[in-house]
């Protein structure tokens, strides 16, 4: 194990910043309303790849709808034809950001404020796997679930945890010579970015209902 993590941290990358101000992460997983609190997980999926991704054209590469700004963000399940967390782990374009010093995934818990915080690699400047070491610009998008749903997205994505993400922004990373600018800073102002919400993920069932009564008004429209 100690030689493969000195085999990670061989090569050197580029540096983020992972803490915001409140009111970024929003808790709706009672199905109820959204609250601002300290019960969400939070990581970061980065995209290694070339342009023209779903990304750089402003489209949710995860293939949800966000909407619910303001008081009450949370994430509409309803374009899905199967599991949200499918294509979460499934995308081919992102992967979840990895400390490279370490071989951990980056992540952290919600402030009470409803903020990235609680860093469980503790430093706030992660050197990212991947990522260049002379800095650059890449596409994220901010992954939250459920903490009591699991401690890390595959171990939340089994247990069917409440889930939301954000929609895709461009982040400006620095090289190990320069702080990052503050990711709640670039967050806030990437202009495509906003609030959203984690929310109970519909069950199986509802899914294929979703998909009847789409189908049904299809039929409906064509017979029209």
């Amino acid at each position: 194990m100690a030689a493969a993590l000195s085999g990670v941290s061989a090569f050197a990358q580029g540096f983020f910043t992972f803490t915001s101000g409140g009111g970024l992460i929003w808790d709706a997983s009672s199905g109820v309303s959204s609250v601002k609190d300290n019960a969400v997980d939070w990581a970061v999926l980065i995209n290694l790849g070339t342009a023209g991704n779903a990304a750089v054209n402003g489209i949710n590469p995860l293939g949800g709808t966000q909407n619910g700004v303001g008081a009450n963000p949370t994430n509409n399940f309803a374009g899905f034809s199967g599991n949200p967390w499918t294509a979460i782990l499934g995308d081919t374009a992102y992967s979840f950001a990895t400390n490279s010093n370490v071989g951990q995934l980056i992540q952290g818990t919600t402030t009470a404020a409803g903020g990235m915080g609680g860093l469980t690699t503790l430093i706030s400047n992660q050197p990212v796997l991947g990522t260049s070491s002379a800095g650059g610009t890449i596409n994220v998008v901010i992954v939250a679930w459920l903490a009591s749903g699991g401690s890390t997205p595959w171990a939340a994505a089994a247990a069917n945890a409440a889930v939301g993400w954000s929609k895709p922004f461009a982040y400006v990373y620095q090289s190990s010579s320069t702080a990052p600018t503050a990711w709640g800073t670039q967050v806030g102002g990437s202009g495509g970015t906003y609030p959203f919400g984690i929310s109970p993920v519909p069950e199986p069932a509802s899914f294929a209902l979703a998909g009847l009564g789409a189908a049904a008004m299809l039929i409906f429209r064509r017979r029209k």
